[in-house]
């Protein structure tokens, strides 16, 4: 190119970007320049393009356009603008983007004119943006039903004359609300039930058991039938089963159990306090706002009222995940499981207590409630020092019970430290394990790591890391060395070193695993302390250990430290562990050479005497003690009185020998003294509740993940409801807590009330007012009779919150009495009985069915309250191991509600039969219909064993009298007598058959199954 046409060429261009620049210029002074003031356009765009997704009552990704305080916090993924930079402003990127992020993502987007007032707008440091907005009131979902305040509705008055319509009958004031829905929808009420049919009805809704000539209050002579009925429902009230089947509601809905649940599904041994407290607080009929109260805060309200207490086991109820929260080392997956158990413990609560699926915002605003993500953990922060923890029900109780124990156990100590030396019997190596120099002054339940040989004052199950065969030094007096064998270790057959000197010795292949420590004492979650009917728990010192584990005693180190000559080393061994035969073998050398074996022992092998000679020339007494290859299982093996027999002559002299007696006289009865009290002290009780623990400042989570924190929160309720709950900056564990039990009994708060009023409809009629009893929000149903829901809400409240006054109108309505046969006409219109024109037929839960079973054998053990019973075999692993077995045997024939939940493994029979999995919160339970049901109710072993115990007891009350068994049979299981030809086939079906078989097709028939 030639140098004239480079010249022609860039003056060319420098003259077409002068012209170009020109023409701009003009095309600006033509064209009215933004208003950078000028909110009010910028809200004109947001509201063409985005109010439909991020506006008040839909907000994707968390967004929200039309307020400005949410402009400037912005969505799940944090700010959308930068004041003064539009460029970097996420909204301006999204709104010019054309990839699939655009915003609006349908239709033509933002014209460039629109875009240019948005980012002007930005760049001028968003003016005019109005900040003082109080955005919720304009919220068109908080005109929602739900959140409107309670009021009491005035009782319907009658259409036509002053008088009901004769067609219509009504017993009280829940009568009239429903004679007016059934008015309007043209639907005629049902007669009354027979009399023998409302006490069924009422006897299992109020006990969860059958009805029978024994449990019917007779007439009396000046009584109607409706003052007879009316004194059966007050009777039935106040008996104490009635807490047992109504208890059993309220745990399924704290999703309550006797395991942690999640992989380990550990043992909550006291868990069962809080199952009896919800007994004896619905027997007792405890204002339903102070059982709120007490479930929530009742250790702040009365920290020394020991049901108060145990009532915080409602917040621990639910699943608890322990390896996530307690054993795993990495903080990334224990703070997502705290996240998780926070979560649970808040939606537990906002569902059960409020009908509020608050979990929604967890991840984003909620979708349908005017419920911000924000305020979702203003909630969860209510509970930021909150750990779930088995634990004493009085901290000041334990604290003076261990410092008695303590005063007495280093008296016993000291005692029992005089009687050997002047008895010359020997140094005590369980003490010496404990740190002590054998005569009483080591610490109990102090031990030995096998894996570090350091101290173990704390409890430990499987030990993490080991490293086997590896000979570790121990820092205590007396004892030498300590290490963890296996023979065959990567293929290799190896020697063990258990000596400092270098002494090997053989050892046989093991699981290589290893749990807790070698322990003055137990060892932890040892499974018994007694062997061959012999308690070994108070009176002997016990050197406690786990298979795999070898240790060594230095006998010259003791020797030097006391002053003494060993003769002898004399003890007891035995399995304490849960394996009848073949759990651990244990082996004893001197110097390395073996003295002693105990191979293959059980529980059922006793305890074996241990008596080997020492001498001066031995320095090393060494204990072996290995799983016999197959699993440590429950190895758990005890020398129990482990002594080093002192070789000294006793005095010759008389007198002196005389003095002596005396002195141990005189010990021995001050030692007895001491141990009398030690074992009156009472224990505290304890359960599984909660702890205040250290408090983590709480912050909102981006798509809720822990990893990801926004800014922080304060705690705080929600806002849809009209009660505030108002909380300084600062405040402790018990002072949130208390702010929120207030929050959500106060009488204005419209949910607590609303809720469980519906709760007890639903249980009573097989479906609630409002049938989606735990949400009570835009995503719910709306209440089917919402004026009887509020008077009943009203009447709670007015009746001091009485449940039982609730409950006494329910039973008491000619609603609640009516007959549940079908009428065409009516169920032509109305198929699902919503508008209750009958009673809806009701088949027993599975509780209720195993309960009535065992009743009609005469089985059914009606002890009250304690520990559940297990109705399986339990084993300890990593995992422990749930086996369930037959029920037939009379410790397992208590009622269902003391049953031991294993939260992982489902109870078989009873899941077959709709059981909740206690893993889940269970508002309203399944009812199902499936060939498995059928089969379980006419195979199980129980059902069957039952119809057998059944059978018998017809046969001892009625003889040989064939007649007379069959009505008895038919009085009991129907609560009726039977018809001439119901006789006649019972009696034809029983002579073909057997009776057991007629008392098993009874309890398979859909007259015994169903209520109605």
């Amino acid at each position: 190119m030639s140098e004239l046409l480079k010249r022609y060429l860039g003056s060319y261009s420098q003259r077409h970007w002068a012209t170009f620049a020109i023409f701009a210029c003009l095309y600006w002074l033509a064209t009215p320049p933004l208003n950078a003031q000028d909110y009010s356009a910028v809200q004109a765009i947001f509201e063409k393009h985005c109010y439909q997704c991020h506006g008040a009552t839909k907000r994707e990704g968390g967004l929200r356009l039309d307020r400005g305080k949410f402009i400037l916090t912005g969505g799940d993924n944090g700010p959308i603008v930068v004041r003064q930079d539009s460029d970097k402003s996420e909204l301006v990127k999204r709104i010019t983007s054309i990839e699939e992020d655009r915003m609006p993502p349908e239709g033509a987007g933002l014209s460039p004119e629109e875009v240019q007032q948005i980012k002007t707008w930005i760049d001028a440091d968003l003016p005019n943006l109005p900040m003082n907005e109080d955005a919720a009131n304009d919220d068109s979902r908080l005109s929602h039903w739900a959140w409107q305040p309670i009021s009491r509705p005035a009782l319907p008055t009658p259409k036509g004359d002053n008088s009901l319509d004769t067609n219509y009958i009504a017993f009280n004031s829940i009568d009239s609300f429903i004679i007016q829905k059934l008015r309007e929808k043209g639907l005629p009420q049902s007669p009354l039930a027979s009399w023998t049919d409302r006490l069924r009805r009422l006897s299992y809704d109020l006990h969860g058991l059958p009805l029978s000539p024994i449990n019917q209050p007779a007439l009396a002579a000046h009584e109607s039938p409706e003052e007879h009925y009316g004194r059966v429902v007050e009777q039935w009230l106040a008996d104490p089963a009635y807490g047992e089947k109504w208890a059993r509601h309220w745990l399924d809905i704290a999703h309550y159990a006797d395991t942690h649940g999640f992989e380990r599904d550990q043992r909550r041994q006291n868990a069962w306090r809080y199952r009896d407290y919800v007994i004896n607080s619905w027997n007792h009929d405890l204002p339903y706002d102070q059982f709120v109260r007490q479930q929530i805060a009742g250790d702040a309200l009365a920290p020394r009222d020991s049901n108060s207490v145990i009532a915080t086991g409602f917040l621990s109820a639910g699943p608890y995940d322990f390896v996530g929260q307690e054993e795993t080392q990495n903080e990334v997956l224990r703070r997502q499981a705290r996240a998780d158990d926070l979560d649970d413990m808040l939606t537990q609560i906002m569902t059960s207590l409020c009908g509020v699926t608050i979990h929604c915002a967890r991840c984003h605003e909620h979708k349908l409630d005017p419920i911000s993500q924000a305020e979702y953990y203003e909630m969860i922060s209510l509970f930021a020092a909150v750990r779930r923890s088995d634990r004493p029900v009085d901290y000041l109780q334990l604290k003076e019970y261990d410092e008695s124990q303590k005063q007495l156990t280093q008296k016993i100590a000291e005692l029992n430290s005089q009687l050997r030396k002047l008895r010359n019997n020997g140094l005590d190596l369980a003490d010496v394990v404990g740190g002590g120099n054998g005569f009483g002054t080591g610490k109990f339940d102090a031990g030995i790591d096998p894996a570090t040989g350091n101290i173990q004052l704390e409890k430990r199950g499987f030990l993490d890391n080991l490293r086997l065969n590896h000979f570790s030094t121990v820092n205590t007096v007396g004892l030498d060395g300590i290490a963890i064998p296996d023979g065959l270790v990567d293929g290799t057959n190896h020697r063990l070193q258990v000596t400092s000197t270098g002494i090997e010795i053989d050892i046989p292949d093991t699981s290589g695993a290893c749990w807790d420590a070698i322990r003055n004492g137990p060892v932890n979650a040892q499974h018994s302390l007694q062997l061959a009917g012999v308690d070994y728990s108070a009176g002997h010192n016990m050197l406690g250990t786990h298979a795999n584990v070898a240790f060594s005693i230095d006998l010259d180190e003791l020797s030097t430290a006391s002053q003494k000559e060993f003769a002898r080393f004399q003890s007891g061994v035995g399995y304490f562990g849960q394996t009848e035969r073949e759990g651990a073998t244990v082996a004893i050398f001197l110097d390395g050479f073996e003295v002693a074996k105990f191979e293959k022992l059980g529980r059922l092998d006793g305890l074996y005497p241990i008596d080997v000679a020492l001498q001066k020339k031995h320095r090393f007494l060494t204990f072996l003690v290995t799983d016999n290859g197959n699993g440590i299982g429950h190895d758990q093996v005890c020398f129990i009185d482990p002594l080093l027999v002192i070789d000294e002559p006793s005095p010759n002299n008389t007198e002196a020998q005389r003095i002596v007696q005396a002195e141990i006289g005189r010990i021995e009865l001050e030692l007895k003294a001491a141990q009398l009290a030690k074992d009156q002290l009472q224990s505290p009780i304890r359960y599984f509740g909660i702890t205040s623990g250290t408090e983590t400042p709480i912050f909102r989570l981006r798509r809720g993940n822990p990893e990801d924190p926004l800014e922080s929160v304060q705690p705080n309720a929600i806002r849809c409801v009209p009660v505030a709950m108002n909380l300084p900056a600062i405040t402790t564990d018990d002072e949130r807590r208390l702010a929120f039990a207030q929050w959500l009994t106060d009488s204005k708060n419209p949910l607590t009330a609303r809720v469980i009023v519906n709760r007890l409809w639903h249980y009573h009629f097989g479906r609630g007012l409002v049938d989606t009893p735990s949400d009570f929000g835009l995503g719910g149903n709306p209440p089917s009779h919402p004026e009887l829901l509020d008077w009943l809400a009203a009447e709670l409240i007015e009746h001091d919150w009485s449940i039982k006054h609730i409950q006494r109108l329910i039973c008491s309505s000619y609603t609640y009495q009516q007959s549940s046969l079908k009428q065409d006409s009516a169920y032509a219109i109305d198929a699902q009985n919503q508008w209750l024109w009958r009673r809806s037929p009701k088949r027993l839960d599975a509780e209720a069915l195993r309960d009535t079973v065992l009743s009609l054998s005469g089985c059914l053990d009606r002890e009250f309250y304690g520990p559940g019973y297990e109705d399986f075999d339990y084993q300890e692993e990593y995992a422990p191991v749930y086996r369930y077995k037959p029920a037939n045997e009379p410790s397992l024939w208590r009622r269902s509600i003391y049953r031991y939940i294993v939260r992982t493994t489902t109870h078989q029979f009873l899941a077959t039969l709709d059981c909740p999995n206690a893993a889940n919160l269970t508002p309203v339970r399944d009812h199902t219909t499936t060939p498995l049901q059928a089969l379980a109710l006419l195979n199980n072993d129980f059902m069957r064993d039952q119809a057998r115990r059944f059978a018998d007891r017809l046969q001892q009350e009625c003889g040989n009298d064939s007649q007379r068994i069959v009505v008895r049979a038919f009085e009991l299981a129907y609560a009726r007598q039977p018809s001439k030809s119901e006789i006649a086939a019972a009696m034809k079906l029983s002579k073909q058959t057997d009776l057991e078989t007629l008392c098993l097709m009874l309890f398979n028939s859909n007259e015994f199954i169903f209520v109605d």
